[in-house]
């Protein structure tokens, strides 16, 4: 429902913002899933290129590596995690054989690579420009009498 506004003695006919709301946050969400396969990692699989993605809702776009997917571990890429090695005594004879103390020691690290925090960053301007663009698309300067 379009609706007007007076600012400064000039009305402005403001159209439906819900229909234009959408098409912008799709732009964003496209541009970000864009920049962000342009800087991830390939690897032999794939999985983290692959996952990257975007979900529009009604109010804002989310853009990123779905955790159920097969690429969940680009989180650890890019944030660097512990190497952990589980170790334990075992009891028992054959199939009956289980691990009884477990014991998780830390034996090492892996540095974080980040490649979605600086694409996301590298396009947050152009972002924000097509934010500002979508929002004037649907405001218009025009006599208007209530």
């Amino acid at each position: 429902m379009p609706i007007a506004v007076k600012i400064d003695g000039e009305w402005l006919y403001v159209k439906d913002l819900r229909v234009n709301q959408r098409r912008v946050l799709t732009e964003i969400g496209e541009l970000g899933k864009r920049a962000g396969k342009a800087r991830a990692p390939i690897g032999r699989t794939r999985n983290v290129y692959n996952s990257i993605d975007y979900k529009v809702t009604t109010r804002r776009v989310k853009i990123g590596v779905d955790p159920k997917s097969e690429g969940w571990y680009g989180r650890l890429v890019e944030m660097g995690h512990a190497l952990v090695k589980v170790v334990g005594t075992r009891r028992g004879r054959g199939k009956q054989r289980t691990r009884t103390v477990k014991d998780r020691r830390t034996i090492g690290h892996v540095a974080p690579h980040p490649f979605f925090f600086p694409a996301m960053e590298s396009v947050a301007d152009e972002f924000g420009d097509i934010a500002i663009q979508g929002a004037s698309d649907t405001v218009e300067v025009r006599r208007y009498e209530p």
